[in-house]
């Protein structure tokens, strides 16, 4: 009884490992076809409550931009800007990795190895679940599927630390060529900021 229970035991631990060493996979794979590119446009809804946004994204490894109908965001890959078109309100940061989910979703895909454990969701080849490493972290669990063509993300769905959550259905996916710097700075002159709150 004991062998066999042994024996049990190390089939369950060999099959949570392949599960954890396919999902790690899966989500290299995504990073690495998101930060080959030299360009992302990315349109996606973003559903969080019962509010439902059209937004899209230029993305150029950590750094982006994104279009909503309420406001528009630029990561330089250290600073970013949130304008608010409806109050022409500017806040300018310096964002953690964690702070970043808050504005682009698809930064878990560059940080999830820093911040998450992940594994293959039951019954869904290209689902992958992300849950904290630590305490602290403003994403409680999130669930990332991939498109087996692309290797893109397609959905994004999460809970955050406060239990809120957030769904992400991406509706198309396109490499561009390299965009310039100023692609992902405020620029004063089309965005007239009439507040500026500098949080650095």
């Amino acid at each position: 009884m004991k062998h066999t229970l042994t024996l049990i035991l190390i089939v369950l631990a060999a099959l949570t490992a392949s599960a954890a060493s396919s999902a790690e996979q899966l989500m290299a794979r995504c990073a690495k076809a998101v930060n080959d590119a030299p360009s992302l446009t990315v349109a996606f809804t973003l559903s969080a409550g019962r509010t439902t946004s059209s937004c899209t994204m230029k993305i150029a490894r950590q750094r982006f931009t994104m279009q909503s109908p309420d406001m528009t965001v630029w990561y330089d890959g250290t600073t970013q800007w949130t304008y608010i078109a409806s109050d022409r309100e500017l806040s300018i940061t310096e964002p953690t990795a964690d702070e970043l989910l808050e504005c682009n979703p698809f930064a878990i895909v560059n940080y999830y190895s820093q911040l998450y454990n992940v594994r293959t969701v039951a019954g869904q080849a290209n689902t992958v679940e992300l849950t904290p490493k630590r305490a602290g972290t403003s994403i409680r669990r999130a669930t990332v599927t991939i498109n087996p063509d692309t290797s893109l993300p397609s959905a994004i769905n999460a809970t955050l630390a406060n239990g809120h959550t957030f769904s992400v259905k991406v509706t198309s996916a396109s490499r561009g060529s390299n965009l310039p710097a100023s692609t992902f700075v405020y620029n004063k002159t089309t965005h007239p900021a009439v507040i500026t709150n500098d949080l650095r």
